[in-house]
Formats: C-alpha cells, sequence, structure tokens
C-alpha cells in the first residue's frame, strides 16, 4: 500500500511537469519498446494509420508507461488465444481525442471494476496488480480517464480519453 501511495505521489500533479506532446509520437514510442514482446508472444500490433499528432499535455514519461501498461496487458492476456490481434484505433470527440486499444483475448473477469482501485489484485505474475489503478490516476492528473470493458464477441477494449492542448506555434527565426 504505502509503494502505491508513493507511485500516486510521485504522479500526483503538483509533482510532475507535464508538456506538450504529440500522443501519436508517444503511441510510437510505446509500441516501438514493446514490439519485440509482442513478436515473442505471436501478437499482431496494428496501429492507427491516419492518427493526428493530437497534442495533450501531460507529463511525457507517465503517459508513455500507461500505453506501455495498456499494451502489455493485451499482450500478456492474449497468451492462449488463437488468433493474437491488438488493434488500436483513434477519434476525435469535440475536444477529446480517444485512443481505443482492442484485443482477441479472453476479456476482463467480471469482477475486474471492483479491484481496479485495490493495490495488488492482479493475480499475473511478475505484476503486482497496480496498472491499471495508477495508470487511470496517471490519466485523471491530465484531466483524462480510463475505461475499458469486454466486447460482446469475445476480447477487450481498453479506452484513454485525454483533452487536446493547442497545437504548438511554428518557431519563427530571425533573418
Amino acid at each position: 500500500s504505502q509503494m502505491v501511495r508513493s507511485i500516486r505521489l510521485y504522479a500526483s500533479p503538483d509533482s510532475c511537469v507535464t508538456d506538450l506532446i504529440s500522443l501519436r509520437e508517444t503511441l510510437d514510442t510505446a509500441c516501438a519498446l514493446l514490439v519485440k514482446e509482442a513478436e515473442e508472444h505471436g501478437v499482431t500490433l496494428q496501429r492507427p494509420t491516419d492518427m493526428p499528432h493530437a497534442w495533450v499535455q501531460v507529463d511525457a514519461l507517465q503517459l508513455t508507461l500507461v500505453l506501455q501498461n495498456v499494451l502489455r496487458n493485451a499482450i500478456q492476456a492474449m497468451a492462449h488465444s488463437p488468433q493474437r490481434q491488438l488493434t488500436m484505433t483513434w477519434t476525435s470527440q469535440g475536444s477529446i481525442g480517444v485512443l481505443r486499444f482492442v484485443d482477441t483475448g479472453p476479456g476482463f473477469p467480471a469482477d475486474t471494476e471492483k479491484f481496479v482501485m485495490m493495490p495488488f489484485a492482479g493475480d499475473r505474475s511478475p505484476g503486482w496488480g497496480v496498472g491499471l489503478s495508477v495508470a487511470r490516476h496517471i490519466l485523471a492528473a491530465a484531466d483524462g480517464k480510463l475505461w475499458f470493458h469486454n466486447l460482446p464477441h469475445g476480447g477487450a477494449c481498453v479506452e484513454l480519453h485525454l483533452p487536446f492542448a493547442d497545437e504548438p506555434s511554428p518557431v519563427q527565426l530571425d533573418p
């Protein structure tokens, strides 16, 4: 519990330095860090091809860790699935960017929601069961949200909702 409190303190709005970052570039970075693991597990990663930069104001490292956690959870969840595909899609809902991760695994256990905010509730090794809780906390610090649900045809869907920030102004050089 103390470890989770420390992680949450680290991820609090007062302690993190936010930057204007491209959600697309951050997703690309997270995917690049896990592409080998996906290949080793026979998982195909399908990223959005039409995703704009989608500028967001958030701690870049923390968002990368959230994306890695979501990706890794999906990769591990599909370990025994005959089809192993993780499809990422992008949509814009007004001033909110929505990044969806849909896998072909077994889906979430029926009682997952009640355990999300409880540390050490995971049943997979070597994880500690803090991923969704900390991810939700990090996104909340950036005025974002994390949603997850099972799909009717099987598999799971995780959605990250983050508000857009203004695009950076182009740098003008003096002649």
